[in-house]
C-alpha cells in the first residue's frame, strides 16, 4: 500500500467537504444578487428625487422668467433643462413621459400609476404647476414610506 493513500481522506468526506464548498458558493451568490437588487433600488430612487428636484427647479426659473406654469413640461426643454430625466420606478418600466392632470384629479387622488412624472398643468387651479412621480406604490428609502405622488 502507497503511504500516500492514508493520508487522503475517505471519498465519503470528499464528498461532504465539496457539497459544503458547493453550498457556500451559493449562498455567496445569492448574496450578492440581493445586495445588487438593494443598491439598484436605492440607486434608482435617489436618481428619482434628484430629477423631481430638477424638473421643480426647472419649472420655477421658468415661472420667475416668464409670470406663469408652462402648459407642457416640453417647454421646458431645452433652454431649462436639456431633456426630461428618465424615471425609474419599482414594478414600472423606465419612462420620461409626463401625463398632465388636472388639481381637481390630483386632489381626489386619480393617479393613473404609470410610472411617470405627472403635472398639473391648468391655469388657475390651485395646485397649477404641481410635479409628483404618478406611481402609487412606496418609496424604498431607509425608514421611509411615503406614496411617490406625496413627494
Amino acid at each position: 500500500m502507497n503511504s500516500y493513500s492514508r493520508d487522503l481522506p475517505s471519498p465519503r468526506v470528499r464528498l461532504v467537504v465539496r457539497s459544503l464548498i458547493v453550498i457556500l458558493l451559493a449562498c455567496c451568490v445569492i448574496a450578492g444578487l440581493l445586495l445588487y437588487r438593494s443598491y439598484r433600488a436605492e440607486v434608482n430612487e435617489r436618481a428619482n428625487k434628484s430629477g423631481l428636484v430638477l424638473l421643480r427647479r426647472a419649472i420655477q426659473a421658468y415661472y420667475g422668467e416668464k409670470g406663469a406654469f408652462p402648459e407642457d413640461i416640453k417647454e421646458l426643454v431645452p433652454n431649462y433643462l436639456p431633456g426630461i430625466p428618465v424615471a425609474r420606478v419599482k414594478r414600472h418600466s423606465a419612462v420620461n413621459s409626463v401625463r398632465h392632470i388636472s388639481g381637481k384629479d390630483f386632489r381626489a387622488k386619480k393617479f393613473a400609476d404609470s410610472g411617470g412624472w405627472a403635472y398639473v398643468n391648468v391655469p388657475g387651479d390651485s395646485d397649477w404647476g404641481l410635479l409628483f412621480l404618478d406611481c402609487t406604490h412606496h418609496t424604498e428609502g431607509p425608514g421611509e414610506k411615503i406614496p411617490w405622488t406625496g413627494l
